[in-house]
């Protein structure tokens, strides 16, 4: 209750599903939010996810949010389906302000209050600040200047989806929409699961196949482009470097792997 009493605006760097989770849980127990992502509100591609539906406490807002998040089930889904569950649930809250194309560039505090300021010189200042603005995080500069990138984990991930269709019969056995399939070699791990195709179309030949490489086989690339610097992370893969690594090191054929993100 003295929390409640002391803070009565959170912002919040980064959009994505966490920063929209933390900003419902927020506005659910009283608060203002402000959601900062820098992106813009189209749904993310190429990814897919599954959420216990089984809350780690008794608290109603936490029951509440971890239903709406997984539509009540344990299915692995589409990330884009349950972050457009969230905008929806956003848009309904009134004590939210979601603002996208809003890249923070510094931080800051005092004994009363903390603010972000963003590439176009707004201030958005609130009682508290939270980051969740992954592993370029702007809070995280700030916060642990000392440390101010995230440690390398030692692989590279690539995800996307691939209609089966496209893809020859041979390579595939006949699955259930809920298996996955695992392989493990010298590249690295590969991962792949059958999920409903557009429209949400289950026949054989109509679904997406979701994929997940977990790739320690280019590592040393990825310090040659200066993603990797003494262990730690500087960058993401960008567009045109990643097209390097898979005309170098991958494929020298168009792919589904192109539709990696």
């Amino acid at each position: 209750m003295m929390l409640q009493q002391q803070f009565e605006h959170a912002i919040i760097v980064g959009g994505s599903l966490g920063g929209l989770m933390m900003g419902l849980a927020l506005s659910r127990s009283g608060y203002a939010v402000t959601i900062l992502e820098r992106a813009d509100s189209s749904l993310r591609n190429g990814a897919f996810i599954r959420l216990h539906t089984k809350p780690y406490s008794n608290s109603e807002i936490e029951r509440e949010l971890s239903n709406l998040a997984s539509n009540g089930n344990n299915n692995v889904e589409a990330w884009s389906v349950i972050q457009e569950r969230l905008l929806n649930a956003i848009a309904k809250e009134p004590g939210i302000t979601l603002q996208h194309h809003t890249p923070i560039v510094s931080i800051g505090q005092n004994e009363s209050s903390a603010w972000a300021t963003s590439e176009k010189e707004q201030t958005f200042k609130g009682d508290f600040l939270i980051g969740a603005d992954g592993y370029r995080s702007i809070v995280r500069r700030y916060l642990s200047p000392d440390k101010p990138f995230a440690d390398y984990a030692g692989y590279l991930v690539w995800v996307g989806k691939v209609e089966k269709k496209l893809l020859q019969k041979k390579d595939w056995k006949k699955r259930q929409l809920s298996n996955a399939y695992f392989n493990d070699s010298a590249a690295g791990t590969l991962t792949t699961a059958m999920m409903p195709g557009i429209e949400g179309r289950t026949n054989p030949g109509q679904r997406w196949i979701d994929f997940c490489w977990f790739d320690h086989s280019h590592n040393q690339l990825l310090s040659e482009l200066g993603v990797l610097k003494d262990g730690t992370t500087q960058h993401s893969l960008y567009g045109e470097a990643s097209g390097f690594a898979a005309g170098r090191t991958i494929t020298n054929q168009p792919s589904p792997l192109e539709q990696r993100r």
